[in-house]
């Protein structure tokens, strides 16, 4: 799965320098735009996941979800000014599915996370992406919680094997 993780990665990275110039601010974007952003990466780096809207509610400060069959993401911020607050990003981790191993779940999630690494941490070398997101990843599933910065924004991830069983990933920009 490591190995995985780290080639999802650099494909990633790789494909995040292709797309061009960062903008200003890359959270400086409607809720609602996470999925086409998120899905582009993915596609770029050559998996087959994607997430699919589910919806927005709200008018002024708007929170979208969306969802595969293994990853969701929840998406809160403002449309007007457009604005990207907050990202949380779960996976099950105990469900019950023989064609599903946990191992394959923690790689979706992870992937999502690289993903949203590209689209809202552009800058952030591809090296240091695959370096946090082994490190990260390792560690929440050994002691529970794991946390971390990247260049414009600040990671968090926890999973409760006795209360849950979600894998749960939240993103904020740094300012």
């Amino acid at each position: 799965m490591w190995n995985r993780t780290r080639t999802v990665a650099t494909a990633l990275g790789m494909a995040a320098g292709l797309s061009g110039p960062a903008s200003a601010d890359p959270f400086d974007r409607p809720p609602a735009g996470y999925g086409t952003s998120i899905n582009r990466h993915l596609a770029q780096a050559g998996l087959a996941l994607r997430l699919k809207p589910e919806g927005c509610q709200g008018k002024g400060t708007a929170e979208c979800r969306f969802s595969s069959p293994t990853v969701s993401a929840t998406v809160e911020g403002h449309a007007t000014p457009p604005r990207t607050t907050l990202i949380a990003i779960s996976a099950d981790l105990l469900r019950d599915e023989a064609h599903i191993s946990p191992q394959d779940l923690v790689g979706d999630a992870l992937a999502v996370l690289s993903a949203t690494m590209a689209g809202y941490d552009p800058d952030l070398q591809p090296p240091r992406r695959d370096e946090l997101l082994a490190d990260w990843a390792k560690t929440v599933l050994t002691t529970g919680h794991s946390a971390g910065a990247g260049l414009l924004a600040d990671y968090s991830l926890s999973f409760d094997q006795g209360a849950d069983g979600f894998l749960v990933i939240t993103i904020v920009p740094k300012h």
